[in-house]
């Protein structure tokens, strides 16, 4: 099962990543990293990476979050997690990780956020 259900472009600059399922393990990576290089350009830059769907998440999910986040950052962007159950929002708490990654709410919340962060 693809992690990846679903890719909007949500403005100019933003590709919105919806995924689904359990995120436990490296496999994962390969998938999310292949829409971040094919969504990333000199236009797209920032990603939203909606977790509403996403069931399970490990250290090897965070794992695989924090490549796609720093390779964003490296190449001048901004990833926003959006949606995150309260499951999930606990294991990014209590891995302290919660601190490093930007997380809003909604998808709204976040196009406001990158929208701030851009003037």
């Amino acid at each position: 099962m693809n992690i990846i259900h679903k890719i909007e472009t949500a403005s100019k600059g933003v590709l919105i990543l919806f995924l689904q399922g359990r995120m436990l393990s490296n496999e994962n990576f390969d998938e999310l990293l292949a829409a971040i290089d094919k969504g990333m350009n000199d236009e797209n830059k920032n990603f939203i990476i909606n977790l509403e769907e996403l069931t399970h998440l490990n250290s090897s999910g965070l794992n695989t979050l924090l490549k796609c986040f720093t390779k964003v950052r490296s190449a001048g962007g901004e990833l926003v997690l959006t949606q995150v159950n309260s499951h999930i929002e606990n294991i990014f708490e209590i891995s302290k990780l919660k601190s490093i990654f930007n997380i809003c709410a909604s998808t709204r919340e976040a196009l406001n956020f990158l929208n701030a962060q851009e003037a």
